[in-house]
């Protein structure tokens, strides 16, 4: 993902809001963040749009069926329709924490001096 609208952020709280907002306004940003949540599933769970690994990672048990549906559709090159897009906005919007720490976690997000955090 991107930077978050060229903003320093001073708290993890700040980004995981400001990540919220922006998956609010975007389908693109939305997208983005469904995929890379998809990514994260097991194999097996993409397969059967399950959770089965409790792991913290990937979509929880009441997104899996419809995020993996969406994600699947998009990868085959078929176009959301207007409904899935306002869903979709809704439903990743819960996954912000997850994305935030995962950037973190792999240096995309780094917290320089006084815990300010830079995209």
């Amino acid at each position: 993902m991107e930077k978050l609208d060229g903003v320093t952020y001073y708290t993890k709280e700040e980004l995981v809001t400001g990540l919220k907002s922006v998956i609010a306004r975007s389908n693109r940003r939305a997208i983005d963040a469904l995929l890379t949540v998809y990514r994260n599933q097991t194999f097996e769970e993409q397969t059967v749009s399950e959770t089965i690994e409790d792991n913290g990672i990937g979509f929880n048990g009441t997104d899996a069926k419809f995020c993996t549906s969406i994600a699947q559709q998009y990868l085959d090159g078929r176009k959301l329709t207007v409904n899935q897009e306002n869903s979709l906005r809704k439903v990743m919007q819960k996954y912000a924490r997850q994305l935030i720490t995962q950037s973190i976690d792999l240096g995309k997000i780094k917290c320089k001096c006084r815990g300010k955090y830079y995209w």
